[in-house]
């Protein structure tokens, strides 16, 4: 990165059996650490979307992560979608020393699980400094692989590219 003038971007780590707890804890559990905040909504050129408070954002407190969902006039699936989105964020922003994984990386993005699995690869990325072919070895997969499996989620794909641009390395290319 000689002569690029940035400086690596170097997230705080944090234990990764906190972050897991936070990130596999059922939604009532989760809901437990999090500030609560319910308000309306506004749609294209400032419309009202939600005439009642139904938007959801959720703060959690342990972390300072938050995340928010507008797009149902229901506040009950404004709140589980924003529970799934805090879910996400936390796997995204939150790194940790890489250990050992057991889930495997064919998960589906449906499973429970791959939230988990989302925030392994993002820590083995981070301590090979998001070198794709590093973190493959690491992964005990093939680099076309890793990527293949970076692409099924648009949210880690972005936050993969966006931290290689931080750290001067050129964005990955969809498969």
């Amino acid at each position: 990165m000689e002569g690029s003038g940035k400086t690596p971007e170097i997230p705080e780590l944090i234990s990764v059996d906190t972050r897991n707890l936070w990130l596999a804890a059922d939604d009532s559990e989760l809901l437990k650490d999090c500030k609560l905040d319910f308000f309306k909504s506004t749609g294209p050129g400032g419309q009202k979307k939600n005439k009642s408070e139904s938007a959801v954002r959720l703060t959690h407190l342990s972390s300072k992560v938050t995340a928010s969902a507008t797009e149902s006039r229901h506040q009950g699936e404004n709140r589980r979608n924003a529970i799934k989105r805090l879910r996400m964020e936390i796997a995204l922003t939150l790194r940790s020393r890489p250990g050992k994984s057991k889930i495997p990386p064919d998960i589906s993005p449906n499973n429970p699980k791959y939230i988990l699995w989302v925030a392994h690869v993002l820590d083995v990325l981070a301590s090979v400094s998001w070198s794709v072919k590093d973190a493959a070895e690491k992964l005990d997969l093939s680099s076309s692989r890793l990527v293949r499996l970076l692409a099924r989620s648009p949210e880690l794909w972005q936050q993969v590219n966006r931290h290689r641009q931080i750290n001067g390395i050129a964005p990955l290319r969809k498969p």
